[in-house]
Order: structure tokens, then sequence, then C-alpha cells
């Protein structure tokens, strides 16, 4: 039997996913934000008992200069790991779509760390932001199977510290031997479902909230 946690996070009650025109995000976010994160989905699934599945689904409008090196697709892997790449959709201001990029990724490098003296393992697989004139929104999915640890990765709704979100989910479906424990911080949850493992908040206004 399978156990299903879900955390919902909900900031504009007016936001409709599938719908990116730039006229149905809020009016004080337009003047401020460079960018809006119009959904922010991750799926977790145990596929084996040695094996975790992540899959992504990422909204981002950009409505500044500012914010376009934040609209790619860029993911971190390490040895064990495998990043899929599925696709990229671009919308122009008014929600039309204007192009689309399916398979295969412009880029896999070695990924630099912090430190130019000790060898980082890690690679990065990246598609740069499409060069189109702003505002423009993009839609992007991916996935990541990494081995089962004792530790998940943490979750940032939020991926820069100018942007704004309007619905950011993380879902995990695990076998009952496999307990979540987990904290927060800088949230104000306004209902929790503990039959149902889902989380509620009203707003998310800073980067350092995570999960």
């Amino acid at each position: 039997m399978y156990r299903i946690l879900q955390l919902v996070l909900l900031f504009a009650s007016s936001s409709v996913l599938g719908q990116y025109s730039v006229s149905t995000i809020d009016g004080n976010w337009l003047n401020k934000a460079p960018l809006v994160i119009r959904n922010h989905e991750v799926s977790l699934t145990e596929i084996s008992e040695t094996e975790l599945l992540y899959a992504h689904k990422q909204v981002i409008t950009v409505l500044k200069e500012s914010g376009r090196s934040d609209a790619g697709f860029f993911e971190i892997y390490e040895e064990g790991e495998k990043v899929k790449f599925q696709s990229m959709q671009v919308y122009d201001g008014t929600g039309k779509l204007i192009k689309k990029y399916k398979n295969g990724v412009e880029s896999d490098v070695p990924f630099i760390g912090g430190s130019n003296f000790v060898e980082d393992p890690r690679r990065i697989k990246k598609l740069s932001p499409p060069e189109v004139p702003v505002p423009f929104t993009v839609e992007i999915q991916w996935e990541k199977r990494v081995p089962k640890s004792l530790f998940l990765p943490k979750w940032f709704p939020s991926i820069s510290e100018d942007a704004y979100c309007e619905s950011a989910t993380f879902k995990a479906t695990l076998s009952d031997g496999f307990p979540i424990l987990w904290s927060s911080s800088n949230l104000s949850f306004d209902s929790i479902k503990t039959k149902e493992g889902s989380l509620r908040t009203r707003k998310l206004m800073r980067y350092e909230t995570d999960c």
C-alpha cells in the first residue's frame, strides 16, 4: 500500500493553469518582479526498492530582462543519477505558443563548483533561455532518477530572490516503509489535512522559504 504526501502552495486564486497571458498576473507583481513562477510542480515517486523518480513541471513568466537567466533548463546531477529533458514550450506575452523544444539538451557538461582546488564529479544539463522579446513564458518538463537515500533534497518553491510565485506543489508517493520527517521556514500554513497529507498556505513572498 502507498501513502501520498502532498504539499500545495496557492497564492493567486485568479491564476488558471494553462493560460499564460501576462494580463492574468497580479498588477503589483508586474511592477516589482523580473519574473513570476506561474506553476512549479514536483512529483516524487518510489519506483523500486533502490530508486526514486522526480518529475518536474515549471512555468515561468519573464517580465524584465534581468529575469531571463532564470528561465532556462538547468539540472545538476551526480554519478548514479539520470536526468531526462522532456520539453520546453515558449509563449509570448499574450499566452500564444511560439516555440517548442523536444528531446535533447543544449549541453551536458561538468559542473564547476565553488572550489577550484577540489575536483567536482557532478555534471549539469542545460538549455539556455529562448531569445525572444520580454515578456514571455516558458513551460519546462523534465525527470530525474536518483538512488534511494535517507535524505530528500530541499524543496524551494521559488527559484530566485526576486521571483514571485503563484502556485507550487510537492507530491510524494512512497511505500509505508519510507516515513517522511520534514521541517519548514517562513511558512504560515492556514490548513493541514493529515489524512490526505496536504498543506496549504496563502502567500509566498521570499526566496528563503523552503520545505
